[in-house]
């Protein structure tokens, strides 16, 4: 039983990362357009 618990927590922690990731690389990818495209 603990170790159902302690999958599935590994399981949610992953996604939070996963999610993270793919927040800040679409944050880092938004502010490169712009000033790409300001500059331009």
């Amino acid at each position: 039983m603990m170790e159902l618990q302690v999958h599935s927590f590994n399981i949610s922690c992953m996604g939070i990362n996963t999610l993270l990731m793919t927040f800040s690389w679409t944050f880092v990818v938004l502010i490169f357009n712009c000033n790409y495209t300001s500059s331009d």
